[in-house]
């Protein structure tokens, strides 16, 4: 079975000045509506010794997630990527979904690692995570996406 491919329509607004500011704030709206990650699965490969092979089958359409968010972000002059490298960051994600069933852990897993290597390395950089769902009428399904540094001051001692 072919893997699906889907296209994404992405704007995106930076504010602060990379690399500079510290108040970088990274907004996102990818319209159409929102993908799950679905469950791994394996494939037999009986000419490779009869090993199995797990495979991540939403990893064509993680792929062109990213290629739209990098390029919204190119049309507005972000250029330097992953954008947040070294810093803790939080997200915020609004899902609006006609489906109300779909899982808001399995809709922002997708997300998450969509954004790899564009956002920022590693989906272990998001130590703060606030996500919603809201139900829409058809047609108007889409997803907002604001990105920050997380300052963290620990704790007092």
């Amino acid at each position: 079975m072919a893997p699906r491919v889907t296209t994404f329509d992405v704007a995106a607004i930076v504010v602060g000045n990379p690399p500079e500011d510290l108040d970088l704030t990274l907004y996102l709206m990818v319209e159409g509506t929102p993908l799950v990650q679905e469950r791994h699965r394996v494939r037999w490969m009986p000419f490779r010794g009869a090993r199995p092979r797990v495979y991540d089958p939403c990893s064509a359409s993680k792929h062109g997630y990213k290629l739209a968010v990098r390029q919204a972000c190119s049309d507005i002059g972000v250029t330097n990527f992953p954008l947040f490298v070294e810093e803790r960051v939080k997200i915020k994600v609004t899902f609006f979904v006609t489906n109300a069933s779909k899982d808001i852990d399995n809709l922002l897993k997708f997300v998450m690692d969509a954004l790899q290597g564009v956002i920022y390395p590693n989906d272990r950089m998001v130590f703060h995570a606030w996500v919603q769902k809201e139900v829409v009428e058809e047609g108007k399904e889409c997803t907002k996406i604001e990105i920050m540094e997380l300052f963290w001051f620990g704790c007092a001692s």
